[in-house]
C-alpha cells in the first residue's frame, strides 16, 4: 500500500534527529562535527575509515549505523573535516510497510525507545529483546 507514498513527517524527523540527538546527548562531539544517521538514511564512508574502526559491530542487530557514526567520529586518524558525517541530498526508496501498519506516531515512539535504550548502554542481547517486543511482524 505504501509503495508510492512518501512519509514527509518521518523523513523530516529522521533528518532532524541526525542533528539534535548528538547536540542533546554529546554536545562537545556535536560541536566537533558528530552527526548520527539512522535507519533509512543512506550512508557512505571511505573503505579505509570503515576498516579502521572494524566496520559494523555485528553484535548489534539495530543501531549499528549510529554506533558506526560515533566510532568513525571518534577515530583519531585523518583530518577533523574528514570525520564529519555528511548527508547525501538524494532520495532513497525503502519499504514503508511498518509505517503503514504502525502509523507515524507509534513508529516515532518505537524508534525513540530503541535509540534511548541503546544510548543508555543496553547490551546487544537486551536491545534485541526490546526490538522483538516492539517490532511487530508486518507480513
Amino acid at each position: 500500500a505504501s509503495r508510492h507514498r512518501t512519509y514527509w513527517i518521518l523523513s523530516l524527523h529522521n533528518t532532524l534527529k541526525t542533528f539534535y540527538l548528538p547536540l542533546l546527548f554529546r554536545p562537545y562531539s556535536f560541536y566537533r562535527g558528530l552527526r548520527i544517521l539512522f535507519g533509512d538514511q543512506v550512508m557512505f564512508c571511505r573503505k579505509r575509515d570503515f576498516e579502521r574502526v572494524n566496520g559494523f559491530d555485528e553484535r548489534l542487530k539495530i543501531m549499528e549505523d549510529a554506533d558506526l557514526c560515533i566510532r568513525l567520529h571518534e577515530t583519531p586518524q585523518g583530518t577533523h573535516s574528514r570525520r564529519r558525517i555528511h548527508m547525501v541530498n538524494r532520495v532513497a526508496e525503502t519499504s514503508g510497510r511498518r509505517f503503514d501498519k504502525w502509523g507515524s506516531l507509534r513508529a516515532t515512539y518505537i524508534h525513540f525507545r530503541i535509540g534511548l535504550e541503546w544510548y543508555l548502554g543496553k547490551s546487544p542481547e537486551e536491545l534485541e529483546r526490546v526490538v522483538r517486543k516492539l517490532y511487530t511482524d508486518i507480513r
